[in-house]
């Protein structure tokens, strides 16, 4: 399972969740975007994030795999 977060700033952290362990979580990557997000939500297969940002600009993002 994977949990995304997005801050201010326009940085999106995206976290893997352990199965059996929902308070245990690994870090995967971060991206920084150029304006404060407004939203963001999985496609319906969750593979794809799509994130709506202050300047109206909406961004698709694949899903990162760990390595």
């Amino acid at each position: 399972m994977m949990l995304v977060s997005g801050a201010v700033d326009g940085t999106l952290f995206f976290f893997e969740l352990e199965p059996d362990n929902m308070q245990s979580y690994d870090p995967l990557c971060m991206i920084k975007l150029e304006s404060k997000i407004n939203d963001i939500n999985w496609d319906c297969l969750a593979k794809k994030l799509i994130v709506a940002c202050d300047n109206g600009r909406v961004y698709i993002i694949d899903r990162p795999k760990k390595s």
